[in-house]
């Protein structure tokens, strides 16, 4: 089998920061129980990754709550690329059932739902 690459890219947000530092950072910004403290040290400090690239300007974005701050940082670091994407070479498949509404040309049959419910019976008492 000839396998042919036409190109190959990566793509690397431009923060990058070491293990160290995030441990660091997490310390001093961040209020952690004994426990907690432990905990991101094994993970941060005892692993074979020595640091991450993160989508965002500064480290100190990371203890940003606002929602349109946060929403404005995904757009800029974490949005898709315009670009379109390419189709899968094989189909797509909707449904594992031959008879799914997923794939019958029909549309489904609507249900009716009561607008209140039914004032005969007593719920309470």
């Amino acid at each position: 089998m000839k396998t042919i690459l036409s190109g190959l890219g990566t793509a690397t947000a431009p923060l990058y920061a070491t293990q160290e530092e995030a441990y660091k950072f997490f310390t001093t910004h961040c209020p952690l129980e004994p426990a907690e403290q432990d905990l991101y040290r094994r993970i941060l400090l005892d692993g074979k990754i020595k640091g991450r690239y993160l989508g965002m300007d500064a480290t100190i974005d990371a203890l940003e709550t606002d929602p349109d701050r946060l929403l404005a940082r995904f757009l800029k670091f974490g949005a898709p690329s315009s670009r379109p994407r390419r189709s899968a070479p094989w189909p797509r498949r909707t449904s594992r059932l031959p008879n799914s509404p997923a794939l019958s040309s029909t549309p489904a049959p609507a249900t009716s739902v009561p607008a209140s419910p039914p004032t005969s019976r007593k719920i309470w008492g």
